[in-house]
């Protein structure tokens, strides 16, 4: 039974309902969308280079990333009590 989890439903939908094709659809937009654009127009393509070296590469994978949290948030396991590191050994540089 390749792809069921152990309550036996596929976890397509399980997880996020139908907003997971949603975001599997987004994220792939939003990676193809601006590269057809830049190479679909040749007239204004240096333009759009600038833009893609600037801007589009972080934007996308920015965007890309948020789509991927809210698709994976599910499976990460929220601890109830932070862990914060204490530094209990004293520095060994002195200026």
């Amino acid at each position: 039974m390749t792809g069921v989890n152990s309550s036996g439903d596929s976890g397509l939908y399980s997880s996020g309902g139908s907003c997971t094709v949603g975001y599997a659809i987004a994220v792939a937009v939003i990676t193809i969308l601006p590269m057809t654009m830049t190479l679909v127009d040749a007239k204004l393509f240096p333009v759009y280079l600038l833009i893609w070296l600037m801007f589009g590469f972080s934007l996308t994978a920015y965007a890309d990333s948020w789509f991927m949290w809210k698709l994976f948030k599910p499976y990460f396991k929220e601890e109830e009590e932070e862990h914060h590191y204490v530094d209990t050994e004293p520095d060994q540089y002195a200026f």
